[in-house]
């Protein structure tokens, strides 16, 4: 890449005004590789729990290879723009195929990312329309999270589908790529690379974005510099147990960090007001929450079946009284933090899913589902009221992303990868 500010500037062109669904996603890959079939493969790699194709669009090229994940959590669906605009750019331009071939995982969790279409579908979501029809799995149930670790072995057909496409691909450079609901940009990297944060603030810097500098799901780790961070050797969340053993494994950029640089970037969906917001009563916050969400359901119990929400549902009570005791042991980082007041509307959208799918709603089931809505617009007014939250335009978002890969895959061979734009 010789003109990496160009080259990032192109290709955020081709980024659409809305991210496409995972289906949509792999669809428009296939057309590319039907339009480059001396350049490109279309390979099937697995298929998820539920029997859906996952598939990976290889652009050959020179001897780095770059691997690029989307979706890896399933409400997280800025990562698919970036790729279809990645994707698009480089098969079409024979200067990003010279010194790197570039492998696009379209999705790792195509049936949780279904499950978040009746808000993705909708773009730019609302704080009400995401929370309303939110879904990420239980921790044991999410793909990215249920990697190889010394007590952990509970992987998934999805992990392993892309276990299989790392040990293949053996990536130079290895990018999942999340998002955030608010904050700032900022990642986290198997390795210490010291060009990391100039690579970052220039990325936030020119697609109007502040940095994060202090994410809470980071604190305590080391960091070469503003916004990048070094996840620990061995991850925080296999220390977080029930009685019957760990809750989830190592993560995908633990177990890519064997062949290369592994980084997930996360980058914000809202602009936001910042928060007065002690540590301690953030925590209060959450564990109200978890109290009020756990009363529903012990009362609908008796009356509700399993839903593919319930599992979730549960999981996030755990999450909410976890938060809390995280930001009480962390005071500093822990102020000002509206995880205290996202955290618990994420909680009651997938309630109000599981009730809501209950086949038959009896009185109490009605009631149940009247109440927890009650609550639910309750706790959102209080969001929306305190945050103001301004959609980020996905050409930011997903630019943000496209520049950060650009420019990390570029420092893979010397190139000028902090050229001016």
């Amino acid at each position: 890449m010789k003109n990496v500010g160009s080259a990032i500037r192109a290709a955020e062109l081709l980024v659409g005004h809305a991210p496409p669904t995972c289906g949509a996603l792999q669809a428009r890959l296939h057309r590319i590789a039907d339009s480059y079939p001396e350049l490109c493969q279309i390979t099937q790699v697995g298929r998820s729990r539920s029997g859906a194709v996952m598939e990976m669009l290889c652009v050959k090229g020179g001897d780095h290879d770059v691997l690029i994940v989307g979706g890896p959590q399933p409400n997280e669906p800025i990562g698919f723009a970036s790729i279809l605009a990645l994707a698009q750019y480089v098969t079409t331009n024979a200067e990003m195929q010279a010194e790197h071939s570039w492998h696009f995982f379209a999705c790792s969790d195509p049936d949780g990312a279904r499950l978040n279409e009746p808000w993705t579908t909708s773009w730019p979501p609302t704080m009400e329309s995401y929370h309303r029809y939110f879904y990420r799995p239980a921790r044991w149930h999410q793909p990215e999270w249920t990697f190889p670790a010394s007590s952990f072995t509970g992987q998934l057909p999805e992990t392993k589908a892309l276990m299989a496409v790392i040990d293949e691909v053996r990536p130079e450079l290895y990018v999942s790529l999340h998002n955030s609901d608010s904050g700032g940009a900022f990642l986290m990297s198997s390795h210490a690379e010291t060009y990391l944060p100039n690579i970052l603030q220039s990325a936030a810097s020119s697609h109007r974005l502040p940095v994060e500098e202090a994410p809470l799901d980071c604190a305590g780790w080391a960091s070469p510099g503003t916004g990048a961070f070094v996840l620990p050797a061995v991850a925080k969340e296999t220390l977080e147990s029930s009685a019957s053993g760990p809750v989830c494994g190592s993560s995908s950029a633990h177990y890519a960090g064997q062949y290369g640089l592994a980084l997930f970037l996360e980058v914000p969906m809202w602009h936001t007001r910042g928060i007065t917001l002690p540590a301690g009563v953030g925590a209060e916050v959450l564990e109200s929450a978890a109290t009020t969400l756990d009363d529903v359901l012990q009362r609908s119990g008796p009356y509700a079946q399993d839903s593919v929400f319930l599992p979730a549902a549960l999981d996030i009570l755990t999450v909410l009284r976890l938060n809390a005791d995280v930001l009480r042991q962390n005071a500093g980082a822990g102020t000002n933090q509206d995880r205290a007041l996202l955290a618990p509307l994420r909680a009651a959208g997938m309630m109000l899913r599981h009730l809501e799918s209950q086949p038959d709603h009896a009185p109490d089931l009605t009631a149940e589902l009247t109440r927890t809505e009650k609550e639910f617009r309750a706790w959102c007014s209080r969001a929306e009221d305190t945050l103001h939250p301004v959609p980020i335009p996905l050409h930011d978002s997903a630019g943000f992303q496209i520049e950060v890969i650009l420019r990390a895959a570029a420092a893979l061979t010397g190139s000028p990868f902090l050229a001016s734009r």
